[in-house]
């Protein structure tokens, strides 16, 4: 039982990390996409 949580918790910890890092990722790219668009204006 104690193995069978211990697993949850750490794949509950891993899907919090990835989303995280999408999230930070897209805040850079849409940050980044809108600096272009600035200077191709």
């Amino acid at each position: 039982m104690v193995k069978v949580s211990q697993k949850n918790h750490f794949f509950r910890n891993a899907v919090a990390t990835i989303d995280l890092i999408f999230f930070i990722v897209e805040k850079k790219l849409l940050k980044n996409d809108v600096i272009n668009f600035n200077k191709t204006k």
